[in-house]
């Protein structure tokens, strides 16, 4: 009732913005039971996310698992993920074999691989991709060579239209100089989604928001039609300007971006 109330006043009413403290008020009680994203609580931005949108699924299709036909949010950010197993080149057998398949609303990447693309010039896909197929195991087609391992290649049957990137840290406080890099990184804006994961037909994202963190408080920057980004800091909304004054505040404010969105062009 009260996400129906707060949709209303913000849709209809003069409100510029929706309301932070009653926003926390609700989602606290959305999730009261599992003890999660509590008042005076703090929580993984990402986290909510990912949880809030699971949530919706819930609440539209009467279930946690999988739908199909997808409800809307799996039409915006789902994607169906087989994991196939590659024989390596010690054999040259060149098995490939599905192993197992899952759905995923967000696509997990630490912080390392956009800084290790901006301090090596190599292209943010290559990065995001060795990551992706850095898990190997065993070859069990030619357990006869010594050494032989098989690497898990990731393959997506369709491209999503937003694309929701965690971006993993392994601290919850960071350097200027380790921020740097990792905003270097972010800065290329397009990813093309076929050089991460195997895909049959080109798909193009841009960037167009990303949450970032600081301390014990979370804000938000996002382009609006007038290509200039916006930030969003609890009730005050100002117009930040272009990308290079983004990463500018970013960057002075020791701001850690957990959460990347991409929109498909």
């Amino acid at each position: 009732y009260q996400r129906r109330v707060h949709g209303a006043q913000y849709e209809f009413g003069d409100f510029s913005h929706l309301p932070p403290k009653e926003v926390r008020i609700a989602v606290g009680r959305v999730f009261e039971a599992e003890r999660r994203f509590q008042v005076d609580c703090i929580d993984d931005a990402s986290e909510l996310f990912d949880a809030l949108l699971q949530r919706l699924h819930k609440e539209q299709c009467g279930h946690e698992e999988a739908c199909n036909p997808p409800c809307l949010i799996h039409a915006l950010f789902g994607s169906n993920v087989a994991v196939r197993s590659g024989c390596g080149s010690v054999c040259g057998g060149g098995a490939d074999i599905q192993k197992f398949s899952f759905s995923t609303l967000l696509h997990y990447f630490p912080a390392t691989t956009f800084a290790l693309s901006a301090a090596s010039s190599t292209e943010l896909e290559t990065r995001l991709r060795q990551h992706s197929e850095s898990d190997v195991q065993s070859c069990t087609e030619c357990a006869t060579h010594k050494g032989c391992v098989s690497t898990l290649v990731k393959h997506l049957s369709v491209a999503p239209p937003v694309l929701a990137v965690t971006v993993v840290w392994s601290d919850s406080e960071v350097q200027r100089n380790q921020l740097v890099p990792v905003v270097a990184g972010i800065a290329q804006h397009s990813i093309a989604l076929e050089r991460i994961y195997g895909l049959t037909a080109p798909a193009t994202y841009h960037l167009v928001g990303l949450v970032t963190f600081y301390g014990r408080h979370y804000m938000c920057y996002f382009l609006n039609r007038e290509a200039s980004w916006l930030l969003f800091d609890d009730a005050k909304v100002r117009v930040v300007g272009t990308w290079s004054q983004v990463a500018d505040t970013i960057e002075k404010g020791l701001q850690m971006p957990i959460l990347l969105l991409y929109c498909k062009s």
